[in-house]
């Protein structure tokens, strides 16, 4: 952590600091090197130091004549205060001396002399030493950075004075918990600290951020191109283009440096204004869009809780899956409203249907999961989430929406009775001339663009009446010239009895 100071003593306070905390392991600074006192509070003491040390006496020639007696009296009464102290370094001291005084006492009264005088020299000697060594180093000018060796100074030092503080956690601040708690222990201290764990903190949060923004605009961009594929056209405009000119004049309005528009927010605002104002024209194409979209959402949903369960989570690795799973289960959705929409009556999912879902789905699966035997951890997680996710989305693909389209399906069918037509005539020959001449107007209505498809048509003929019933089974739309009823020329039954 930079901060612009040249003495020791800021530094120091703000390595107290940070050591107080309780994710701080250990604190590293230049401020441990130097003295913990300022200059102006030393200064003086160190110059009477220096000037007392400046006149040391040399060692003497002679020393006066040592008493034998007195020193082992001395000796003896040290020996007895040590002996009644119980702590193990005096029990270990009085050991020594006593094995000294035993050997001291066997020697003769000369040897004891030579020997005191040789020891009372040494310990001047080496008293001296240590004095002019003081003296030496008492000088009065202040120790700063640059009485430190080069090599050393410039690990903490930068040439433009900015001392280093380093920081290390307590904690293995690789896995997330540890380290946002590092984080926000040491910006308590100093918001402006910076660091690689910091580095770490930031770039995956911005990750997260960006994968998730990501999978939102892919979110909005997906129900769009469904909502432009549904709608007809008129309406389609309507919806796209009144929406835009609101947005557009409100950021014109607003235009200034206090009004910075949030691109995130105003694509959320034009899709919801979009499906707003074409479900007041087209709701049922609203409807089947927002369907299309239950199983990439329902599918992360489930893959949200199944990762919980099995204890894994997102990070910054396998973050990116978001996006993909939208874009791969909205082809799970579009496939089974695709079916829903050809078929009449209550609703089952067709064989074809199931087997195009299931490829996708097994097939993206399967490429996906080979990450999981990668030995990077990265690409392992990556792999098990698209696994899950895929997984997720084919469930409520199969199981989800076709059980919220059978709900769907049984107010449709009490619509279809609107669409069942009565023609007078024949019972049973005309009845089928008529869903034969059907089909034909309908295949006929394609090819003028007044159709939307080939139409399948089923007769329920009722024998023995004045008239036959024909329901109309057809698809998303029919043309008004090839439903509107008529009625079918020819003899009734009861006419070609009396004419025979």
């Amino acid at each position: 952590m930079p901060c612009r100071s040249r003495t020791a003593r800021p530094r120091r306070e703000l390595a107290e600091r940070f050591e107080q905390l309780p994710t701080v392991g250990r604190v590293e600074h230049l401020g441990d090197t130097m003295p913990r006192y300022s200059p102006r509070e030393t200064h003086l003491l160190v110059q009477a130091i220096h000037a007392r040390l400046s006149r040391l006496s040399d060692l003497p020639r002679e020393f006066p004549q040592i008493d034998p007696l007195a020193i082992g009296q001395s000796l003896e009464s040290l020996l007895a205060a040590l002996q009644a102290d119980a702590a193990d370094s005096a029990q270990l001291a009085s050991g020594e001396l006593d094995r000294f005084l035993n050997r001291f006492a066997s020697m003769e009264v000369d040897t004891q002399v030579e020997l005191l005088t040789r020891y009372q020299y040494a310990m001047l000697a080496a008293l001296r030493g240590q004095f002019e060594q003081i003296a030496m180093i008492s000088d009065p000018e202040p120790v700063s950075a640059d009485d430190l060796a080069a090599g050393f100074r410039d690990r903490f030092v930068s040439p433009q004075g900015d001392w280093l503080v380093r920081v290390f956690p307590a904690e293995q601040v690789w896995e997330e918990a540890p380290l946002a708690r590092f984080v926000a222990d040491v910006r308590s201290v100093d918001p402006d600290v910076t660091g690689t764990p910091l580095q770490n903190f930031e770039a995956a949060r911005q990750v997260r951020r960006s994968y998730a923004n990501a999978a939102i605009y892919a979110f909005f961009v997906i129900v769009l191109v469904l909502l432009i594929d549904s709608l007809e056209s008129g309406a389609m405009w309507i919806s796209l283009l009144t929406p835009g000119l609101v947005i557009a004049g409100a950021l014109i309005t607003l235009d200034g440096p206090d009004h910075t528009p949030n691109l995130l927010t105003l694509g959320g605002l034009y899709v919801c204004m979009v499906a707003a104002i074409g479900a007041v024209f087209d709701f049922p194409s609203v409807r089947n869009t927002l369907l299309a979209m239950l199983p990439p959402v329902g599918g992360i949903v489930v893959m949200f809780g199944l990762l919980g369960c099995t204890g894994s989570s997102l990070n910054p690795a396998n973050m990116i899956v978001l996006p993909l799973i939208l874009g791969i289960g909205v082809d799970d959705g579009v496939h089974v409203l695709h079916d829903f929409r050809h078929q009449r009556g209550r609703y089952r999912v067709s064989p074809s249907t199931i087997n195009a879902v299931l490829l996708t789905s097994l097939t993206s699966m399967v490429g996906f999961g080979s990450m999981m035997v990668a030995t990077h951890r990265g690409l392992a997680s990556l792999g098990l989430v698209l696994v899950v996710g895929v997984g997720s989305c084919l469930f409520v693909s199969l199981v989800g929406l076709p059980a919220l389209l059978t709900l769907i399906a049984g107010r449709r069918e009490e619509d279809d009775v609107g669409q069942t037509l009565v023609i007078s005539g024949p019972p049973a020959s005309s009845a089928g001339e008529l869903a034969s001449e059907l089909s034909t107007a309908g295949e006929s209505s394609d090819a003028d663009g007044r159709g939307t498809g080939h139409r399948e048509w089923s007769e329920l003929v009722r024998p023995g009446g004045p008239a036959a019933r024909v329901r109309v089974d057809r698809g998303p739309a029919i043309a008004p010239s090839v439903v509107t009823p008529r009625r079918v020329s020819g003899k009734s039954s009861s006419q070609r009895r009396s004419s025979s």
